[in-house]
């Protein structure tokens, strides 16, 4: 429920991104939420499935997400180029149907809260290890993949989001090797 209501809120923020540094910080909260809901939805099924059937679920959705992945962008270039409302549109269109799903599973589906304490819970989540590979990661990447084809090669802005990539992924990993209590990649 926190990963979809995140999605929803982040695709209906990248829509109404005024500038670039707005729309890739959306956009990468956007991300982390997808992952979320794609880690936390393969640890359902196998916490529900029999191990003799995990198999063959875990490749139906593995299939279900690499057929998205690759109809996903087409669509939605497609959606962007031939409507009115442009990307900011799709972003339109995403925020309220994740937010649709998320109601649709507070209705239908069975709540088992487990019986534990809330705010133990919350300390056992990797809070520095979050932060650092979310900035890692999103600073890596635009560069990465807009790097020659929207952004020069040595300009400041690649030159300093690389940096500031790597010095996050560094300390990621010496949060993850010596800070963290309970962490999200144990090395």
């Amino acid at each position: 429920m926190s990963a979809l209501g995140l999605l929803s809120f982040s695709d209906l923020m990248c829509g109404i991104s005024r500038n670039a540094p707005m729309l890739y910080f959306f956009r990468g909260l956007a991300g982390v939420a997808g992952g979320g809901i794609t880690s936390l939805t393969m640890m359902i099924v196998s916490d529900i499935v029999t191990l003799e059937d995990r198999g063959k679920y875990q490749g139906i959705l593995g299939s279900c997400i690499g057929i998205g992945n690759s109809i996903g962008p087409v669509l939605a270039a497609v959606f962007a180029d031939k409507t009115s409302a442009g990307w900011r549109g799709l972003f339109y269109l995403l925020a309220p149907t994740a937010a649709a799903c998320g109601i649709m599973h507070f209705i239908l589906l069975p709540s088992t809260v487990p019986k534990e304490d809330f705010k133990a819970n919350l300390k056992k989540i990797d809070y520095w290890g979050v932060i650092t590979a979310s900035i890692a990661l999103i600073m890596l990447l635009i560069p990465i993949s807009g790097g020659g084809a929207y952004f020069v090669w040595d300009s400041p802005m690649v030159i300093t989001m690389l940096t500031i990539g790597g010095i996050f992924a560094i300390a990621f990993v010496y949060v993850e090797w010596r800070v963290s209590s309970l962490p999200m990649i144990p090395c």
